[in-house]
């Protein structure tokens, strides 16, 4: 199945360490220094992932089956990489999206959030003072 990713170059991650989270024991995290700032990369599960740098908190795939999106913080950004449940969850969103998020969503998501911005494969935007690069990716083995 061809779907889009909405990429961060920042996902190269060393070795994720255990740690309590929000009251999250099965949280881990991951911080990473950077030019400006360190970055904090919270594995939540499966494809979700929460980062927080310089301030903001942007939320990748936020999906409530793995996280307590009720505490867990609001986002400037959400990034929903496609349309398939474990990956784009409208009550997971409305849990700690704000008015003034910025919401970006792939093709296939089109339609299915009001007020998201669509990034086709190949397209690069600037939000929140960041490059968002949409590549595309497959599930090529069935059902893994």
């Amino acid at each position: 199945m061809q779907g889009s990713v909405l990429f961060l170059p920042l996902l190269l991650l060393s070795p994720l360490i255990p740690v309590p989270s929000d009251g999250q024991a099965n949280m881990r995290q991951d911080t990473i220094p950077t030019s400006t700032g360190d970055l904090t990369i919270t594995f939540i599960g499966h494809g979700t992932l929460m980062f927080h740098h310089e301030g903001k908190v942007i939320h990748v795939d936020p999906v409530g089956r793995e996280g307590d999106y009720t505490v867990l913080p609001d986002a400037d950004l959400i990034l929903v990489t496609h349309e398939h449940g474990d990956h784009l969850d409208l009550d997971a969103i409305g849990e700690i999206r704000k008015p003034e998020t910025s919401v970006v969503v792939s093709q296939s998501c089109e339609g299915r959030l009001e007020g998201a911005m669509v990034v086709g494969n190949g397209e690069t935007i600037t939000l929140a003072g960041y490059d968002i690069e949409a590549v595309p990716a497959y599930n090529i083995v069935h059902m893994r």
